[in-house]
C-alpha cells in the first residue's frame, strides 16, 4: 500500500511537473512570438520613416547638422490655365535700368500660393530666394509678376525659391518633423513620424545624405541620392 502511495504520489509529481513545463513552454513562445512581431512591426516602421524623410530631404537647400534641419525648396516651375501651360518661375534674377526682374516669371501667383500655407496673411507680398552662386537667401519684394526689390542685400544670377524650414527632433523616444513656413513662423506645424526611436541622425555626404534610426532592438540606414 505504502509502494503504491508513492508510485501515485510520483505519478501526480510528474504530471504537474510536465504541466508546468508545458506552462513555461507556451509563455516562452508566446513572449517570443510578441517580441519577433514587434521587431517587424519597428523595422517596418523605421523603414517607412527612413523613406519619408528621404522624400522631405529631395527638396533641402541647405542642411545644418547642428539642429538636424534644412531650407526647403519649392519646386512651383509652371501653372496651367484654360489647358495652358506657362512658366511660374524661371529661377533667374537680372537686372534692368529700374532695378531687379525675374524674366517671364509669374512671381504674384507664386506668391498667392505660398500664401495659402500660412495662417496669418500678410500685405507685404514677399518671397525668399536661395541664390545659388551666393549660397545664401535673400529677401525680396515682389512688385509685379517679374519686378522685385530686395530687402536684403542683392545678386544676379541663378536661384532656387524657398519655402519653409524643416527641423527633425528626438523627444523622449518620440521622433518629431517640425515645418515652418521662412515668412510666417507663427504658421509652425509640428507632427509625429514615429515612436519607439532610441537615437536618430543625419550625415550630408557627397552622395547625399545618410539617415539613421535605432530603436532599442536595432538601428536601420538608408542613403538618401
Amino acid at each position: 500500500m505504502k509502494k503504491a502511495f508513492s508510485l501515485f504520489e510520483m505519478l501526480v509529481a510528474l504530471s504537474l511537473c510536465a504541466l508546468l513545463s508545458l506552462l513555461v513552454f507556451m509563455i516562452l513562445k508566446n513572449s517570443f512570438q510578441m517580441s519577433k512581431q514587434k521587431y517587424f512591426e519597428d523595422e517596418k516602421l523605421a523603414r517607412l520613416t527612413l523613406i519619408q524623410i528621404e522624400k522631405i530631404l529631395q527638396n533641402c537647400v541647405e542642411f545644418n547638422a547642428n539642429d538636424l534641419s534644412c531650407l526647403l525648396e519649392n519646386k512651383s516651375f509652371l501653372g496651367a490655365k484654360q489647358r495652358q501651360i506657362y512658366i511660374l518661375n524661371s529661377a533667374l534674377v537680372l537686372r534692368h535700368s529700374k532695378g531687379f526682374y525675374v524674366p517671364k516669371a509669374k512671381l504674384l501667383e507664386l506668391f498667392e500660393n505660398l500664401q495659402d500655407l500660412y495662417t496669418s496673411k500678410s500685405g507685404a507680398k514677399r518671397l525668399l530666394f536661395y541664390a545659388l552662386k551666393e549660397k545664401q537667401s535673400y529677401k525680396v519684394r515682389v512688385l509685379d509678376d517679374e519686378n522685385i526689390s530686395f530687402e536684403t542685400g542683392e545678386f544676379e544670377g541663378f536661384f532656387k525659391l524657398l519655402e519653409a524650414r524643416a527641423q527633425f527632433l528626438l523627444e523622449n523616444e518620440k521622433l518629431y518633423y517640425i515645418y515652418t513656413p521662412l515668412l510666417d513662423e507663427k504658421s509652425r506645424q509640428k507632427a509625429l513620424l514615429m515612436q519607439g526611436a532610441a537615437s536618430f541622425d543625419i550625415q550630408k555626404n557627397d552622395e547625399g545624405f545618410h539617415i539613421k534610426i535605432c530603436t532599442q532592438s536595432a538601428c536601420y540606414e538608408r542613403q538618401s541620392p
